[in-house]
């Protein structure tokens, strides 16, 4: 295991929005700091994802200090946190309820034109009682596939991809093709994270980040279902979460429990 070693650091400020590469980055209990700890929701108090508006993907979004900058096609503007309302909304994705802080500032009007509906923006509200606090991830707080296994599928698919259609957290190299399925606990540095599941995956794989357009042949679902299909589930790369907070660094030693 001596070979494990982490190649990308990734976090989401914005939900379904562009990911931004961390040469370190600091490990809550929550996830990854400022990683999906924002939203946009449509005027039904949803979670609007790249699933619904492949647009999301083009979207930059930068947190500096207690401030976060959104870069979008011709226009960029910068709101604070503390604009953000102390008084809380219920917001849902796919169908679970959480908790979220609005803003009302001209940034609702700059992505309600640019996703061509009314949307706005909204800020996770991490609370000490609640049992579920991995902020605006769809399972668990952080997402890890490896290089070997992108491989494996690159090498069954007639056009390969990159990891930017998985949208991981942390892409690690030096073992086989899926071995990290097999894993139950993995300590990076200092941070400890246990194994919570295979993860699941859906249409957002099948969206080109670069180009939003979707895959005619629903790939690479279509070929992940010839081998990787448990029940009714099509799996790819591991949901983990945080047992030990810290900061955890490229140079990383990387230890497994099976």
């Amino acid at each position: 295991m001596d070979l494990l070693k982490i190649q990308n650091l990734f976090t989401y400020p914005i939900k379904s929005t562009k990911g931004n590469k961390n040469s370190k980055i600091l490990v809550t209990k929550n996830g990854f700091i400022n990683d999906r700890n924002f939203a946009i929701i449509d005027k039904y108090n949803k979670i609007i994802t790249a699933r619904e508006k492949p647009e999301l993907l083009k979207i930059e979004a930068l947190v500096k200090k207690s401030e976060l900058t959104i870069h979008l096609s011709t226009n960029s503007s910068t709101v604070d946190f503390s604009c953000f309302s102390k008084k809380p909304i219920k917001v849902s994705l796919f169908n679970e309820i959480t908790k979220a802080k609005t803003i009302d500032n001209r940034i609702n009007n700059l992505l309600s034109k640019y996703l061509n509906e009314e949307c706005r923006l909204i800020k996770f509200l991490a609370t000490e009682n609640e049992i579920n606090n991995k902020a605006f991830n769809d399972i668990a707080p952080i997402h890890l596939i490896t290089t070997a296994s992108l491989d494996d599928l690159n090498q069954k698919l007639k056009n390969p991809l990159t990891i930017h259609n998985f949208r991981p957290n942390i892409v690690i190299s030096g073992c086989k093709a899926y071995e990290e399925e097999t894993w139950k606990s993995i300590k990076i540095g200092t941070c400890e994270f246990e194994i919570i599941s295979k993860t699941e995956r859906c249409s957002m794989t099948t969206i080109d980040p670069y180009t939003l357009q979707k895959n005619k042949h629903q790939e690479p679902l279509r070929t992940l279902a010839s081998y990787k299909k448990e029940d009714k589930s099509v799996n790819f790369g591991i949901y983990l979460t945080p047992t030990t907070i810290g900061t955890i660094n490229y140079s990383d030693k990387i230890k497994i429990a099976k």
